[in-house]
């Protein structure tokens, strides 16, 4: 049976905030196709945008990027009094200027957390949680700059964890703090649109950034150089799209290793 869909990416719903979330007009929309009779939408990628902005060169596989959390439902859970609108009738989204504005109120919100069992069951079924709330710590305390950059001690925390993070505590928790409410505004939104007889299709990279996460955790998966920099890059030749082909840095995978590994990286 065929089915009719929209692709939309959640980021360009109608905000008071500046960009679109997974609040009130998300639900909003799904009620829209639902009167349509629109069985399907689609999403770009929801990871943590990397260079550029760009949903292709995440800092994670796993991670959402904060920007997709409410502040509406933040507000509705207790977890904020009231937010002010920003950039409420902003054709574009101004990324950098969202971004600072939506971190002072995640911050707070985060202040007033208690962590309850269902935070707790998600930090100890997804272990990749930590890492990542270590890795965007760190990056942040070294001014974003790529990780292969970063003092030696902390690059090397992810092999050895001899670098102390204990400085680092309150940043780490509020890091995980934000994944646990992406994912549980991800999960009642999908739950809706599943009751609304919508579905939900995602987006992922194929190839994952090298200022990522996943290359950090993972480095012995990936073509890189003594000094953590990729020896080959992705892209394409010339097409339709482009005369000259593109180049799109993201390092490439090192598939014997892969094999001999069992391919655990992919699963």
């Amino acid at each position: 049976m065929r089915k009719a869909g929209i692709l939309l990416a959640v980021s360009s719903l109608p905000s008071h905030y500046g960009i679109g979330d997974f609040g009130p007009s998300a639900y909003q929309f799904i009620n829209l196709l639902k009167r349509s009779q629109v069985k399907l939408w689609q999403v770009l990628p929801l990871n943590p945008l990397g260079y550029g902005s760009s949903p292709y060169q995440p800092y994670s596989s796993k991670a959402m990027d904060e920007l997709y959390i409410s502040l509406d439902l933040l507000v509705k859970d207790g977890l904020l009094k009231k937010a002010p609108r920003f950039h409420s009738v902003a054709e574009r989204v101004d990324y950098d200027a969202v971004r600072l504005f939506k971190a002072k109120h995640l911050w707070k919100a985060f202040k007033r957390f208690e962590p309850n069992r269902g935070y707790m069951r998600f930090v100890n079924a997804n272990p990749w949680v930590y890492n990542y709330a270590v890795f965007l710590t760190l990056k942040k305390h070294n001014n974003l700059i790529t990780w292969n950059e970063w003092p030696l001690e902390q690059q090397r925390w992810i092999k050895d964890h001899k670098f102390d993070l204990t400085p680092f505590e309150e940043d780490i928790a509020y890091e995980m703090f934000l994944q646990y409410m992406l994912v549980k505004q991800w999960r009642a939104l999908k739950s809706y649109a599943k009751k609304r007889g919508v579905e939900m299709v995602g987006d992922i990279p194929i190839y994952v950034g090298i200022d990522s996460e996943d290359v950090w955790s993972n480095q012995e998966n990936f073509l890189l150089d003594k000094d953590c920099r990729p020896t080959f890059i992705a892209g394409v030749p010339p097409d339709y799209f482009s005369k000259t082909g593109q180049r799109w840095g993201n390092p490439l995978y090192d598939w014997d290793f892969m094999q001999k590994d069992g391919f655990k990286f992919w699963l």
